[in-house]
């Protein structure tokens, strides 16, 4: 009897584009992700969402926000529910992943992981805005 075969994981080409003061700015496909850098990232992170809500309206609406060691405040948390609800609002989504600890709390706090999705890493966010993405296209086409 032959035994199954495991199947290797999908491994995602994410294409750097940009490297911002608080983040670097990859592509995979049509989603834009975001991957911040360690610390705190408040007011750049403000002025990063700003640029890439307004880039939004000519691309993708799907970010997914890789937090990792970076921790924010309420400002940079205003601005990702803004941004959450332009991409929402276009057929797009937000999400957040790799969140740690310190940002959980606020996150948990504010009760933003009932309106925004938060995947454990980042592989499984872009996996989820990937499917999003070709079911939306499979809609737009019929």
């Amino acid at each position: 009897m032959r035994q199954p075969v495991a199947t290797p994981p999908v491994t995602r080409l994410i294409v750097w584009v940009e490297e911002r003061a608080c983040a670097h700015i990859g592509r995979c496909g049509p989603v834009r992700i975001c991957r911040l850098k360690p610390g705190r990232v408040d007011g750049d992170l403000s002025r990063l969402m700003h640029d890439l809500a307004v880039t939004s309206r000519t691309e993708p609406p799907f970010l997914v926000v890789s937090v990792g060691e970076a921790f924010f405040g309420s400002d940079a948390l205003g601005v990702l529910v803004a941004v959450h609800t332009q991409h929402n609002a276009t057929g797009g989504e937000l999400v957040l992943c790799g969140v740690n600890n310190r940002a959980r709390g606020v996150i948990n706090i504010c009760s933003l992981d009932r309106l925004i999705r938060i995947f454990d890493t980042e592989t499984d966010a872009i996996d989820h805005l990937l499917q999003r993405g070709s079911t939306t296209r499979a809609t737009q086409h019929k």
